[in-house]
């Protein structure tokens, strides 16, 4: 008896990006850094999964913008969805979570970056919240889907980025 690996689809708006996901997917964390902010016009809510995991079915309108010297993002030529946030030195890419159909199984864990959260709206007080990073997330990121740990080089270097805020 073989044993059926779940999987998921993703997909823009406009359905010229579409991707399968094979396993599990990571539960979602709520980013308010500015960088994410003015990517989505609000936080963003990303999933994460091994580069391995992820089969483009189509690709035919992705563009990828670097927007640091350490990350890129990929959405959308065509509706303009944002969809990636990758660290170019990972094996890993951070999936908008609002790309996905229902059932998704996951949930949200917590906020990060909350020191840049906008006064418009309030954050769920039963998750827990970072102003920056959480050693939490750093380490399930990292550990628990690869066994890799992030240099702390990386890790400041994310918190510099995020401090320049409004580069764009």
């Amino acid at each position: 008896m073989t044993k059926k690996i779940n999987s998921k689809i993703a997909k823009c708006l406009c359905g010229g990006i579409k991707i399968k996901v094979k396993g599990k997917l990571a539960d979602v964390i709520n980013c308010h850094c500015s960088q994410c902010r003015k990517t989505h016009g609000n936080y963003a809510a990303y999933t994460h999964c091994l580069d391995e995991n992820v089969t483009f079915i189509s690709k035919k309108t992705l563009k990828w913008y670097q927007s640091s010297s350490i990350a890129k993002r990929g959405f959308c030529s065509r509706c303009g969805a944002s969809m990636f946030y990758k660290l170019l030195k990972s094996k890993e890419l951070d999936i908008a979570a609002g790309m996905f159909s229902n059932p998704t199984t996951m949930k949200t864990v917590s906020n990060i970056f909350t020191k840049d959260k906008l006064d418009y709206y309030e954050l769920d007080l039963r998750l827990p919240s970072f102003e920056r990073d959480s050693i939490q997330r750093i380490n399930s990121y990292t550990s628990t889907m690869t066994g890799l740990i992030i240099p702390k080089k990386t890790i400041l270097e994310l918190r510099r980025i995020d401090d320049k805020k409004d580069k764009f």
